[in-house]
């Protein structure tokens, strides 16, 4: 969810040149298009998730990695680099709805989501009854600035304690962090 580019800085690359297929759900429709394109075994959707069925907002950003469905971040990056979103709305779709229409024979082992801050309401609409064993997520606090020195401690980023409180609710634990995200795992 927030697959962005298909190859590059993409968590489930290196799955798909493993053999792995999976779903890619984007709602930029070039990236779309390029995943289609790059990854010929996933199935590519020009859409966002979200903690219901619908439609939202999508503020899409010539820096494409600032691209949001969230106003707050959308404004804030406006005032802090100048440039406009072209504003578009773009379906929604459930984790339940994905999983339901797209994963007919199987439950999906990887759920990697990188959804800009709105991670834990697109989890908060989630079943939780096919359960995927790992959860990749974007873990850092919104405005958290950017490590410049990993040696010091005060540059290291602080963790969405409620996404974290989440997962461990629903029977995952955490496994390893990256600098943005937290590999979470089904301990149940």
């Amino acid at each position: 969810i927030g697959a962005h580019h298909p190859v590059f800085g993409n968590n489930t690359y290196l799955l798909y040149l493993q053999g792995g297929a999976g779903i890619l759900i984007e709602p930029n429709a070039d990236f779309c298009k390029t995943g289609t394109r790059k990854r010929p075994r996933d199935i590519c959707i020009a859409a966002g998730a979200g903690e219901a069925d619908g439609s939202a907002t999508f503020y899409a950003f010539s820096q494409n990695t600032r691209s949001t469905f969230s106003k707050e971040q959308a404004e804030q990056w406006e005032k802090t680099s100048g440039q406009k979103p072209i504003i578009t709305t773009i379906p929604l779709f459930s984790l339940d709805t994905i999983i339901s229409r797209h994963c007919k024979t199987r439950k999906p082992d990887v759920l990697a989501i990188d959804a800009e801050g709105l991670d834990i309401k697109i989890l908060s609409g989630f079943s939780w009854s096919d359960r995927p064993k790992i959860i990749c997520v974007e873990s850092i606090e919104s405005g958290t600035p950017a490590r410049e020195d990993p040696a010091k401690p005060e540059k290291i980023p602080q963790r969405n304690r409620t996404l974290y409180a989440l997962l461990e609710q629903h029977g995952y634990a955490p496994y390893a962090e990256t600098f943005a995200n937290t590999i979470f795992v089904d301990i149940t």
